[in-house]
Order: structure tokens, then C-alpha cells, then sequence
């Protein structure tokens, strides 16, 4: 234990004040690494809080999209196709349709969703699955 850590340690368990970061840094460092004295000596010279990645147990199994428009609603602005050509195409009179049967490669996730917030007669549906 080096001797910052022990005198932090000490005002502690005597009740002197010592500032909310610091005891958070102190419990954390107890918690994650009690033996490890150079993530110890990182931590306190750092002064940044330890962080854990999570992002393995966070992980997001794949969603699969498929897009549809309503071709009640589609008035022919055309908006899609202009901003997702790879899903969607428009007729003669501008009304869209899916291309093939609808089905959104994860590439192209953020393109059908950019389609749909522009259309202006809410006429695109995306189904997750």
C-alpha cells in the first residue's frame, strides 16, 4: 500500500473530510484492484475515476428490418428513393414502392430509418423482427 493511499485510508477511518471523488476512487481502486499497485498509482495520478467495459455483457443481438409503403398514404414526393435508392423506387407517377421483398441488409439500417422520418404523409413502415 503506498503511503498516499495509506494516509487517505487513515483520515477516513478518523472522519476527516476528504472529498466525495477521492473516496469513490479509494472504494473503487479497493473493489477492482486491492493487489495490483500500478493500476493503483495510474488511478491516483490520472485522478479520473475507473472505468469497466460493459460492452461485451451489452451487447445487441441483430434486428432484421423490413420496409413497406402504405401506397394509400404515398402521395409521390419521392423522398425515400432520393435518400434510400438502394430500398426504395418510384413509378411513373412518383408513388414508391420497396425494392424486392422489403428486407433492410444492416448496412442499410440507418438509411431506412432516415427514410421514414422524411416522409411527409408517414407512409413507410419498418417492421422489426
Amino acid at each position: 500500500m503506498s503511503s498516499l493511499h495509506a494516509k487517505a485510508q487513515t483520515r477516513l477511518s478518523n472522519n476527516t473530510p476528504l472529498g466525495r471523488g477521492a473516496a469513490r476512487l479509494l472504494t473503487a481502486i479497493d473493489e477492482l484492484a486491492p493487489e495490483n499497485s500500478e493500476v493503483i498509482d495510474v488511478a491516483k495520478r490520472s485522478k479520473r475515476r475507473l472505468q469497466v467495459n460493459t460492452s461485451r455483457d451489452l451487447a445487441v443481438p441483430p434486428v432484421e428490418l423490413k420496409v413497406r409503403v402504405n401506397r394509400q398514404r404515398c402521395q409521390g414526393h419521392a423522398r425515400c428513393a432520393a435518400l434510400a435508392p438502394e430500398l426504395f423506387e418510384a413509378d411513373e407517377f412518383g408513388e414508391a414502392h420497396e425494392i424486392g421483398d422489403g428486407r433492410v441488409s444492416a448496412d442499410l439500417h440507418d438509411k431506412a430509418y432516415l427514410a421514414k422520418a422524411n416522409c411527409p404523409e408517414s407512409a413507410i413502415d419498418i417492421e422489426e423482427r
